[in-house]
């Protein structure tokens, strides 16, 4: 089991070691409140989130972007409602979160036929490329946040857990920077089981 990092009082109090990568997951307007697949109090992560960006010299975020006979949808046999759509309003970033201009930006769930948790991977287990693009920073803490807690996020950390055994770098949570559609204590405790450490700020 990976030990948990020293806890900050606050997130605020939070400073990134040379070395820390930060991954935003799915932070996008179709996930707030009001949209078609929202998560609770999404929105409340915008500000936190971009004040935290700021701190890390590694960004990456990923988004759902979907084509609009994807088969997640339910239109499609799937199970979520029409979300994300590549290139529409509620693909985009949720309205005020800010990402340093160097962010890498990695789109996900493009293939119609293919469902795209995790930014690793899909759900046939197709790779994405991006373990190998996020190697290229030699990330040794890779930090997670973002929405869905149960869906995206949690597959995004099992997956980096994996990519992190053989990259050299380990696996950290934001669980206050997590929106969950339940709630989270039971995937929380699944994913400190798997070995990701839980910053709990």
């Amino acid at each position: 089991m990976v030990q948990n990092p020293p806890v900050p009082a606050h997130w605020k109090d939070f400073q990134p070691q040379p070395g820390d990568a930060l991954l935003i997951v799915d932070m996008q307007a179709d996930f707030m409140p009001g949209g078609p697949l929202a998560v609770p109090e999404a929105d409340q992560l915008i500000k936190p989130i971009s004040r935290m960006a700021e701190n890390f010299a590694t960004v990456t975020a990923t988004r759902d972007w979907h084509p609009d006979d994807h088969c997640s949808f339910t239109a499609e046999g799937g199970q979520w409602p029409a979300h994300a759509r590549a290139g529409s309003p509620g693909a985009a970033f949720a309205p005020g979160l800010v990402l340093p201009p160097r962010t890498l930006i990695w789109s996900k769930g493009s293939e119609k036929t293919a469902e795209a948790y995790s930014v690793f991977q899909d759900e046939n287990g197709q790779a994405s490329g991006f373990a190998d693009k996020l190697a290229d920073y030699a990330p040794k803490r890779l930090f997670i946040c973002g929405v869905a807690l149960e869906y995206c996020v949690q597959a995004c950390a099992l997956d980096a857990l994996k990519a992190g055994a053989k990259a050299g770098y380990k696996v950290c949570l934001f669980p206050q920077l997590c929106g969950s559609l339940h709630p989270p204590a039971l995937t929380l405790a699944r994913l400190e089981r798997a070995g990701v450490a839980l910053y709990r700020v």
